[in-house]
């Protein structure tokens, strides 16, 4: 381990039944920082899984061997709340982000990271790397992709934050923060079939409009077709419906329980 690494068991453990239950994912986030330098400490692990419905069904499996539950209101579900049904594919059908308490710590499956389209974006530029504070080898995304979705979330303790783990994980690149490209920028740079970047006069914080990434049960894509392209499932099929569903809130703290 590196010198300034302190070991992590229970990410060590929530990766190792991912992995021995076959799931296809990308470690993103603090956690992949972490795996290529930065030294700071994170609190949760944070994975984007590939969407077919084979490895959702994978994953909802390694979720439910951690005995997993959504994280809502910590002083009425300390543990996690468990819904009735159990958690299958269906439970990351049309989210953006799932936040779970496992018994070895919070698990966080973001489907669709800000800045990206997914799984198959990230996972072009990923490659193998002991993941820090294990002994476990897993896909890690590149400090590229780490840096620009943190910049397009825009949030406050990822700004606070951005310039020194551009400067850690990106030594070559100019060290002057009004030099960086915008995240528009960097996304042209990582992905060029993206439009081209709008111009240095536009603010460099602007964030797309939160109701673009909301669920719209009208929409059989679930996240707008323009932004994140067809359902990979098809239409959507409403007899699939749950009260457990229904009950889901889509945001990225978790669900909020169906009221009893």
């Amino acid at each position: 381990m590196r010198a300034h690494e302190r070991p992590e068991p229970g990410r060590e453990a929530i990766l190792r039944v991912l992995e021995r239950h076959g799931v296809e994912y990308v470690v993103i986030g603090g956690a992949a920082a972490q795996s290529r330098g930065w030294p700071e400490e994170t609190q949760d692990l944070d994975v984007t899984p590939e969407r077919s419905r084979e490895n959702l069904s994978r994953l909802a499996d390694a979720v439910e061997e951690l005995g997993a539950g959504f994280r809502v209101d910590e002083s009425r579900y300390p543990d996690g709340y468990r819904p009735p049904g159990g958690i299958d594919a269906r439970t990351f059908r049309n989210q953006i982000c799932v936040a779970f308490a496992t018994r070895h710590g919070n698990l966080d499956v973001v489907l669709i990271p800000d800045g990206t389209r997914g799984y198959e974006e990230i996972a072009r530029t990923a490659t193998r790397e002991r993941m820090a504070g294990t002994q476990i080898v897993v896909s890690v995304a590149a400090a590229e992709t780490i840096l620009h979705s943190k910049a397009t979330a825009n949030r406050q303790k990822d700004r606070d934050t951005l310039q020194r783990m551009r400067e850690m994980l990106e030594p070559g690149r100019d060290p002057h923060p009004q030099q960086h490209a915008s995240p528009a920028e960097d996304l042209q740079r990582i992905r060029p079939d993206s439009e081209p970047a709008p111009s240095r006069d536009r603010d460099e914080h602007e964030r797309p409009n939160a109701q673009s990434q909301t669920d719209d049960r009208s929409d059989p894509g679930g996240f707008g077709p323009d932004r994140f392209g067809p359902d990979p499932w098809g239409q959507r099929d409403p007899s699939l419906d749950t009260e457990r569903d229904r009950g889901r809130s889509r945001s990225r703290d978790g669900y909020e329980p169906p009221e009893r």
